[in-house]
């Protein structure tokens, strides 16, 4: 139904899968999986989703595979049900993290049982532990979650916890992106003590302005150029992971950068995503 390939038989009402197959469906059973057969556009008609209803079996399917072998499924259901948590799914979830090994599948269970307590607990005691729970996290979800208990109808303790909350969290995200513009100050401030050093080690040498570090800069490009284009067509699995990939875009592109001069912190970047990109069992 997310996909938007159930239908009803016209014939009987039966409700089938449907998918395009050449000028005509192909249909199967939904229940036991077997095929139906193959049918016209105009036998069938599509059942009809709107996007309250699709968050809604997004959410329970992602309750499902909570139970799932893969920690890449694990996680995504733990991220689905962040999004939309239920009241129904606190048991199922807390379940879920008592047995589960895989650290980072924990710290997203944990997330998702935090953001459910703090949305449906029935005591503000249950909804403020949620909170210190949720703010050793410091994603877009969590601040947004608890600008929307702040704005919400909460008891006035459980606001000012979240505020509280907030503002920790705030002050963490302004530390790392103080440190990353000094990471990428210090990084073109180099490149350009270099280049002063040189101009000044070939002048007091030679008794001349040597103008070749444009060339050298230049061979730097070309052969980080050059490797790249290695990786693209030798490692083909590292360099077609969707949208994460490290040699998808270069790092002087627009797509990856507002100007040149942030290009230290767009290489950084990049390096932290092709980290999550190459981690065990990530799908392309």
């Amino acid at each position: 139904m997310v996909e938007r390939d159930l239908y009803t038989r016209k014939s009987d009402q039966r409700i089938v899968i449907a998918r395009k197959d050449g000028d005509a469906y192909a249909v199967t059973d939904p229940l036991s999986g077997e095929s139906v057969g193959a049918l016209a556009k105009s036998d069938l008609r599509k059942l009809s989703s709107n996007n309250r209803l699709r968050r809604a079996i997004r959410t329970a399917l992602g309750g499902l595979t909570l139970a799932s072998k893969d920690p890449v499924r694990r996680i995504a259901a733990a991220d689905a049900v962040f999004k939309a948590p239920k009241s129904s799914q606190i048991a199922l979830l807390t379940a879920a993290l008592e047995r589960e090994q895989d650290d980072a599948v924990k710290d997203a269970l944990a997330r998702a049982l935090a953001a459910a307590q703090l949305t449906h607990g029935k005591t503000p005691e249950i909804r403020i532990a949620a909170i210190s729970a949720i703010s050793a996290f410091t994603d877009p979800g969590v601040t947004g979650l608890l600008k929307r208990t702040i704005a919400g109808s909460s008891p006035a303790e459980v606001k000012d916890a979240a505020k509280t909350a907030l503002e920790e969290i705030e002050e963490q995200v302004f530390f790392w992106e103080l440190l990353g513009q000094l990471f990428t100050g210090l990084s073109l401030g180099s490149v350009l003590l270099l280049a002063a050093i040189g101009l000044a080690i070939t002048f007091g040498v030679m008794g001349v302005i040597n103008m070749a570090h444009g060339e050298m800069v230049m061979i730097g490009a070309y052969t980080t150029f050059v490797v790249q284009e290695i990786f693209r067509t030798t490692f083909p699995p590292v360099s077609t992971c969707r949208w994460r990939s490290p040699f998808r875009w270069p790092f002087w592109s627009r797509e990856r950068s507002e100007s040149r001069s942030n290009a230290a912190s767009s290489v950084f970047s990049m390096v932290a995503r092709s980290k999550r990109c190459w981690r065990p069992g990530a799908s392309a």
